[in-house]
């Protein structure tokens, strides 16, 4: 929900953890929905969820932080003026997304889109895996 009470969707509905779904609405809150260049934010687009699997599905991988509730990974934005600001085509809206990138790798502990690896060409990944340090990967081309 935004300050002014609007609620946002997520589209599909998104399983995740109760401190991930916190960080992840007071960046909505506070950062996404301020950057949509007037446009009030209604939709975020959900590439992917809690799933029960290894890092980048990979069958003899490290459980992935999907696995545990703790990470999500975001398709694309739309607001009410039929703006749709995709991850896979963020060169359209770059400096929408050079704002929520700014504010994501200070937010959540890693960040993954493109730039990162061929995993992540297409959505944006945070999550709250407990570690030292911030890690970001994204590149804004």
């Amino acid at each position: 929900m935004l300050p002014n009470a609007a609620r946002v969707a997520v589209d599909p509905p998104a399983l995740i953890g109760c401190g991930l779904a916190g960080a992840v609405a007071e960046w909505v809150r506070s950062d996404v929905a301020p950057a949509a260049d007037g446009g009030q934010l209604t939709r975020i687009e959900i590439a992917g969820a809690y799933e029960c699997r290894g890092r980048n599905r990979l069958s003899q991988a490290k459980l992935s932080e999907h696995g545990l509730g703790n990470a999500l990974d975001i398709r694309a934005f739309a607001t009410s003026r039929g703006q749709h600001f995709e991850v896979a085509r963020q060169s359209e809206a770059r400096g929408f997304f050079q704002t929520i990138r700014q504010s994501a790798c200070a937010r959540f502990k890693t960040v993954l889109g493109p730039g990162s690896d061929g995993f992540h060409e297409s959505h944006l990944h945070v999550d709250l895996q407990p570690r030292s340090s911030h890690f970001c990967q994204w590149t804004i081309n």
